[in-house]
């Protein structure tokens, strides 16, 4: 994204210095949400080979018998547990993702661009634009974009996605000194920092809070609220209106996990957090599946009670398993 200044943008509007922050603002933004791209398609892809292994180890263990098929089924809930470590991450990059797109967006001036991001995660929040006093009390909002202001985002080259550089040169708000009236149309874009906002609907301000409070702009500039600070510092505290995409999306995953029933012994669920166990649940199992009898395999193995699949579990014990390997009585029963 390109900001362009001019010198009717001085004074009342966006000086050189503000544009060069709102700037570096935006490349930032853009750069998270490129490097979020990556990352999530390379753990789609890290989930797509495990979903295969654990359909091949299903396969695998319905054709076996005795100790290999309960082997498998053991390696088969540990590749489980891989995804939902995969499935974790990728969810908290999905809100930093978030945070980058609305970001991008916004700085750009463009409302529309952002309401689908918003209402995905925005819970019951309905409001796209805040405006405040010195003492952080709301002085209007806007539950909609402004007609006019709904006009999709468009780049050189006729695109509609943010990937190139915006000619702003065509949008007369960005350089004129005096800001739009609300019937103009053109007041979605941002023309003055230190009074950004609808004039008709908020004669004084000193912030404005944009993108559900992730975007503050004030005298002193832009700036992008700590997603984990939202909320919590002192001009946010005094906003119980606001919220973040963050913010509803943990809470939306909170509930959701409040109200799942307590998972049964035999769930992967029930020990999948003790990391300490899945490598040398995989040792254990690709020495038994994969190795020959009579091949040493060195690992060690703490004695993890009511943590393998339910009453019956094995009860493994530090060893060796090679020739003189040896599984408890109970295992064996």
């Amino acid at each position: 994204l390109t900001i362009r200044h001019s010198e009717a943008a001085e004074g009342d509007g966006l000086s050189l210095a503000k544009v060069q922050k709102l700037c570096s603002v935006t490349v930032r933004s853009e750069n998270t949400a490129t490097d979020i791209v990556a990352q999530l398609l390379e753990r789609q892809g890290k989930v797509r080979d495990l979903l295969t292994l654990k359909a091949k180890l299903k396969l695998a263990s319905c054709a076996g018998s005795g100790e290999l098929k309960e082997q498998l089924a053991i390696l088969s809930a540990y590749v489980k547990t891989k995804i939902q470590e995969i499935t974790t991450k990728t969810e908290e990059l999905t809100v930093s993702g978030e945070k980058a797109a609305v970001t991008s967006a916004y700085v750009a001036g463009h409302i529309d661009d952002t309401i689908t991001i918003l209402s995905t995660a925005k819970g019951g929040l309905k409001k796209y634009f805040l405006t405040v006093d010195s003492d952080c009390k709301i002085l209007s909002s806007l539950d909609t974009a402004q007609p006019g202001c709904g006009d999709t985002l468009t780049t050189v080259g006729g695109k509609t996605n943010i990937d190139a550089t915006y000619d702003y040169s065509s949008d007369a708000s960005v350089t004129k000194s005096h800001q739009q009236p609300a019937s103009d149309g053109q007041d979605c874009l941002l023309t003055k920092l230190s009074s950004g906002y609808l004039t008709a609907q908020a004669p004084t301000a000193t912030n404005i809070k944009w993108a559900t409070s992730l975007l503050d702009i004030s005298s002193s500039g832009p700036a992008i609220s700590h997603i984990a600070k939202n909320g919590t510092e002192s001009d946010d505290n005094k906003l119980p209106i606001l919220t973040t995409a963050a913010a509803a999306h943990k809470a939306h995953h909170r509930l959701d996990k409040n109200s799942q029933t307590t998972p049964a012994e035999d769930n992967y669920d029930s020990w999948k957090n003790y990391p300490e166990i899945n490598d040398t649940i995989k040792m254990f199992v690709l020495a038994k599946a994969k190795k020959a009898e009579d091949t040493e395999v060195s690992s060690e193995i703490e004695t993890k009670n009511s943590q393998l699949f339910g009453s019956d579990q094995k009860k493994l014990s530090k060893q060796k398993f090679g020739t003189n390997s040896t599984v408890s009585q109970q295992s064996k029963k």
